[in-house]
């Protein structure tokens, strides 16, 4: 049979023949738009989403997030589609047509209506529940595998406390300087006590001088527009920190809140390649549940507040407003915040090591009494 007696008994238009012969167009191509991304990228997603209901990511969250993903993808490839879909908008987020698509793509996935937790309990032994069930499957035996990490700012316009005046004062000052900036820092603990050098991100640009030699030892500075830690950031404070800094004992759990910009596909293709999982705590709960806010976060603050004010009480105001000097506060106080003593309580009042959801009360506040306090 002739291409031309082939054509017009399978109802083929001339274009779709010529491409096909010519090569623009692939045979084996499908009828209708190219898909935004390949199989490959695509599989990439699906591992995505299985890995994040299976370590305690907000399944609430998950459909944003990996249109997130997908545009992400998107916008850094390089090729030109020969018919780009409605949806193909670069520089904006992938719509709800892409996601019906991708869907359908793969009948794996599939919607549901999340069950609603009204009370805090019913989650956090959800919770326990899951993270004991992935502790025995992975073999967890020891301290050294289990981490924690979280983000926190210094405010470099410092606020001072209560002082005390005499009754009926209408009017109380106080010595106060600073620019309206902030210093945001990664801190990351380990349950058999040690501490591993912070992530330091200044918000728009590095501070002039010597400062990497004044922050605690081996930190990683970097910065943002905005001064919080991005997926971008908390990757690269990945691969530098923390995988050189887990030991080489294997499986590691490290413990995060369910920040969603701290989340990417690189970040958890890298902890699958490192036998690394990145578990979730539930929403609302790391005033429970998290090592650095029960035990550690608390002193560190009061401890900077306290020498903040006492450089101003002195007259040298611009010391405590510049980012380098923040730095050097920092080194001067973080052994005595992440103090073994203060790193194990955190994990023992929050039942991660040694294992036991009985100390967790949801009525009962995570108070810091047993911790070392800021005196040095």
């Amino acid at each position: 049979m002739s291409m031309g007696a082939a054509a017009e008994e399978y109802d083929l238009t001339w274009k779709t023949r010529g491409d096909r012969l010519s090569g623009e167009v692939n045979l084996d191509s499908k009828y209708g738009y190219e898909t935004l991304l390949s199989k490959k990228e695509e599989d990439v997603l699906v591992k995505v989403v299985l890995y994040m209901t299976s370590y305690g990511w907000p399944v609430d969250q998950i459909r944003s997030m990996l249109i997130k993903f997908a545009s992400s993808m998107f916008d850094k490839k390089s090729h030109r589609f020969r018919q780009a879909p409605p949806c193909a908008t670069k520089g904006a987020s992938l719509s709800s047509s892409w996601w019906r698509g991708f869907k359908q793509r793969h009948p794996q996935l599939s919607l549901h209506e999340p069950n609603v937790v009204e009370q805090d309990k019913v989650q956090v032994m959800d919770y326990f529940h899951l993270l004991s069930k992935t502790m025995r499957l992975h073999g967890f035996i020891g301290a050294s595998q289990i981490y924690s990490c979280d983000e926190t700012s210094v405010e470099l316009d410092h606020q001072c406390g209560k002082v005390v005046v005499l009754c009926g004062s209408q009017q109380v000052s106080s010595r106060q300087h600073g620019i309206g900036d902030h210093v945001t820092f990664l801190s990351t603990i380990c349950a058999d006590g040690s501490y591993m050098p912070p992530l330091i991100v200044f918000k728009d640009r590095f501070p002039r001088g010597t400062y990497s030699s004044l922050g605690p030892y081996g930190s990683l500075y970097l910065n943002s527009p905005t001064g919080h830690i991005g997926s971008y950031l908390f990757c690269l404070w990945f691969k530098i920190i923390f995988i050189p800094g887990c030991g080489s004992a294997r499986p590691v759990v490290l413990m995060m809140d369910n920040h969603s910009n701290h989340l990417s596909p690189e970040l958890i293709q890298l902890a699958t390649d490192n036998s690394i999982i990145l578990y979730c705590l539930p929403a609302h709960s790391t005033h429970l549940l998290h090592p650095l806010h029960v035990a550690v976060f608390r002193p560190l603050k009061q401890k900077i507040s306290e020498e903040a004010t006492s450089i101003i009480s002195l007259g040298r105001c611009g010391s405590t407003s510049d980012k380098a000097n923040i730095c050097m506060l920092l080194k001067a106080i973080y052994p005595f915040c992440f103090c073994k003593k203060n790193v194990k309580h955190g994990f023992r009042k929050t039942g991660l090591f040694p294992f036991d959801p009985s100390v967790i009360d949801g009525d009962t506040p995570r108070g810091d009494e047993q911790c070392c306090s800021s005196q040095r």
